[in-house]
């Protein structure tokens, strides 16, 4: 699957926001980490930073239309089938889930 991904960046930061359950969102310090290696998402110092630009975001996406997400009709019945006989689904990797 193609995810939606939805991002904002500043001159120095970028802020990644991926639409899904298993995606999370990232921060980079564009000026430390040009190659975006280091996620900041997680730390504690940089939360007022994320709330702003995911605030900014949001308002970017609503001021261009960019709240909706186009749905399509299937193309085909088999679009969202498994075969029987098919592969099974995968686990939910365990380092993932919260308690």
């Amino acid at each position: 699957m193609t995810p939606t991904i939805h991002a904002i960046r500043t001159d120095r930061y970028k802020y990644i926001r991926p639409y899904g359950v298993w995606d999370v969102e990232e921060l980079y310090d564009l000026n430390s980490d040009p190659h975006e290696i280091v996620n900041l998402i997680g730390e504690p110092q940089h939360q007022p930073l994320v709330k702003e630009l995911k605030a900014q975001m949001f308002q970017v996406l609503k001021d261009t239309g960019g709240m909706t997400i186009p749905l399509f009709e299937d193309r085909d019945a088999q679009m969202n089938r498994r075969l029987i006989s098919g592969a099974p689904q995968g686990t939910f990797p365990p380092h993932l889930l919260q308690k």
